[in-house]
């Protein structure tokens, strides 16, 4: 009978004991903010999704937002214009050159043009003239030569050599010569005998 009564009084105590452990964390349950941290997560979800959304709608554009620089050196010619063409060529047949739509197939770089419309191809495609005198504002879609103040300016001499200008290539001073959609170019020197072409701008939107 006394042992009957002391394995009872156990059972009672243990089933006390588990009613005050589960009370216990009851209370710590109710003390933290569950509808607090669900909102949280769930507005921090849909700012990501938003995001993400975003992103994938705009990169296209941002990627590709603003005019390109770019410079070429090709061996000197007296025919600017042949030469300019030539290497329009030249980087048509690489692909060297943003095109709006992967699967376009232009067959000449002033169709390659055409089709990237108002976006250009941020390349010297873009460069269709030749101007026969340096200028100020040179126009839409030409490459101008330096004045020769220009290239005293820069370079401290008229003959420019392949060493100056590509150092003169990492400096902006040059940029202050050109405008968008149009660049300039430079018959670079070895000794006195011109040797190459640079020719640099921004285009493209």
């Amino acid at each position: 009978m006394e042992r009957g009564a002391e394995q009872e009084k156990g059972v009672v105590r243990r089933k006390e004991s588990e009613n005050d452990m589960n009370s216990s964390l009851h209370g710590a349950k109710a003390a933290i903010p569950q509808t607090d941290l669900r909102w949280s997560y769930s507005t921090f979800l849909q700012r990501i999704i938003w995001a993400l959304t975003l992103l994938a709608v705009l990169w296209p554009k941002v990627a590709q937002a603003g005019a390109s620089g770019w410079s070429y050196f090709v061996p000197y010619e007296l025919n600017i214009k042949a030469v300019l063409e030539r290497l329009r060529w030249d980087v048509f047949r690489k692909g060297n050159y943003y095109k709006l739509r992967r699967e376009q197939k232009a067959k000449s770089p002033d169709q390659a043009l055409l089709l990237n419309d108002t976006e250009g191809t941020h390349s010297i495609i873009d460069i269709q003239k030749v101007a026969p005198f340096p200028s100020s504002s040179c126009e839409f879609g030409t490459v101008c030569p330096l004045s020769a103040a220009a290239l005293v300016e820069l370079f401290g001499t008229e003959k420019p050599s392949r060493a100056q200008v590509d150092a003169l290539a990492q400096d902006n001073r040059l940029l202050s010569h050109f405008q968008r959609w149009s660049g300039v170019y430079v018959v670079v020197y070895e000794g006195s005998t011109p040797k190459w072409l640079y020719f640099a701008g921004y285009s493209g939107d």
